[in-house]
């Protein structure tokens, strides 16, 4: 029943997946709506720039329709007085590659096709292709007068027929009447007609430009509105997961960490995944205890013998410089016969048996390693060179057991060299001596004990 009852619990609560899924939905939605308005926002100040671009543009435009129209008069003005060819062809430059007049009705065009201020600029084009008529007779009519063969005239004008009348007249006569043509009241009132058409194409574009910008800054006023709302919900939002956050993740965890500290058990309560997390913890605590201390053992000893393996006999070896301890290095000999003649079980029986031998030979406080396959090493603490016979007794009653070849076993031996911390004429290394020892043995055949 109480296991029951712990299973049920552990399924209560509401699931956190539920909750943040709920949570994100909400912030995303209103996230894209955010980016929606700051798109609308955008939008909107890219078409307030774009009306100011085409204003300025159209402006220059007008400008341009007006400077051409001027440049015109001023050159046609300057031929009638002074009779300086230059002033006609540049006259006919204007006309032909310049071509400031047409490109500015062009231009705004582009912007304006269907508006008023494209229909004022038209006019004035109009009206200064008509004019652009008179002036090109006045060209013609002052170029007889000043006697300029009509070869050396810009093409244009050699295509004009003047009128009987002005042709019948003394060239000071038509010098006069076509300075007259471009300094009368007449030709002065259809340039002011152009100057007012260019003048409403520029008052038509500032309102147009006005209109626009006055529109895209309500549209931006208003996506900036939106901007603010949903940037405050969304503030709201977060708020609430943050609260949420706190209460049902945050805090329990802060308590489960600081159980978990000391060594407590998890209350299983919270949200769900909190309690299936807690339910699982405390389960997991009663294998990991186990678990750890078979680990701790597994990592220290060895496998086979249940000695201490090669890596605390490392640990062991750094510090063995005392000079009251001792180092056994232990060799089996004929081991690879045992295995070859006997099989491996045989071999792991034998290492077995001289790990047993060890053991019971030698005191609970020394340590006993496995530091190879057939090799072995011993560090006595609290030993000296006045145990030399101890140890020797120790050998030769391990090696006179080994030798009567019971449990199955075949007769062997054991080569085993010994170094004290207090030895004459010590190298660096104890492991080193005892070991030069251990191989002395093994060179006079073995089953022995030698001292450094």
């Amino acid at each position: 029943m109480e296991k029951e009852a712990s299973n049920h619990a552990g399924r209560g609560g509401i699931r956190l997946s539920v909750l943040m899924s709920v949570m994100v939905a909400i912030i995303s939605a209103l996230a894209v709506t955010l980016l929606m308005s700051a798109f609308g926002n955008v939008t909107a100040h890219e078409h307030l720039q774009e009306a100011t671009e085409q204003y300025i543009v159209s402006q220059r435009d007008a400008s341009d329709m007006m400077n051409g129209s001027d440049y015109l008069t001023e050159q046609v003005r300057m031929f009638t007085i002074s009779g300086e060819l230059s002033y006609a062809e540049n006259f006919f430059k204007e006309v032909n590659q310049t071509r400031r007049r047409e490109k500015a009705l062009e231009s705004i065009r582009d912007y304006f096709m269907d508006s008023e201020s494209y229909g004022y600029l038209e006019a004035a084009m109009l009206s200064s292709t008509e004019l652009e008529k008179l002036e090109c007779y006045a060209l013609r009519l002052a170029a007889e007068g000043y006697g300029i063969a009509p070869d050396t005239l810009p093409q244009e004008l050699q295509g004009i027929a003047l009128e009987a009348d002005d042709l019948s007249l003394s060239p000071d006569m038509q010098i006069r009447n076509a300075q007259l043509m471009v300094f009368s009241d007449e030709y002065l009132s259809e340039k002011e007609t152009i100057s007012q058409n260019v003048k409403g194409c520029m008052e038509a574009l500032t309102q147009s430009t006005r209109d626009g910008q006055i529109a895209s800054n309500a549209n931006a006023i208003r996506f900036m509105r939106w901007q603010t709302i949903i940037t405050l919900f969304m503030l709201l939002a977060l708020a609430a997961l943050v609260v949420l956050s706190v209460l049902l993740i945050f805090r329990p965890i802060r308590h489960y960490v600081a159980l978990i500290h000391k060594g407590k058990t998890l209350p299983e309560n919270g949200v769900y995944e909190l309690r299936f997390l807690s339910r699982a913890y405390n389960e997991s605590v009663k294998r990991s205890e186990q678990q750890k201390q078979r680990l701790a053992y597994d990592a220290t000893h060895d496998p086979l013998t249940g000695l201490l393996n090669r890596a605390v006999f490392e640990k062991l070896r750094s510090r063995c410089t005392r000079p009251d301890n001792a180092m056994l290095i232990i060799d089996v000999d004929r081991f690879k016969t045992i295995n070859d003649r006997c099989g491996h079980d045989a071999g792991d029986r034998a290492l077995i048996k001289v790990s047993q031998l060890l053991q019971s030979h030698f005191r609970a406080e020394d340590y006993v390693c496995r530091i190879g396959g057939d090799e072995f090493a011993i560090v006595m603490v609290y030993s000296n060179s006045t145990m030399r016979d101890v140890v020797k007794a120790k050998i030769d009653a391990i090696n006179r057991e080994l030798g009567e070849g019971n449990d199955d076993l075949p007769p062997f031996s054991l080569s085993v060299g010994v170094a004290f911390g207090d030895r004459e004429n010590p190298s660096d290394d104890i492991f080193k001596d005892a070991d030069a020892m251990t191989y002395r043995v093994k060179s006079s055949g073995g089953c022995g004990c030698a001292f450094y």
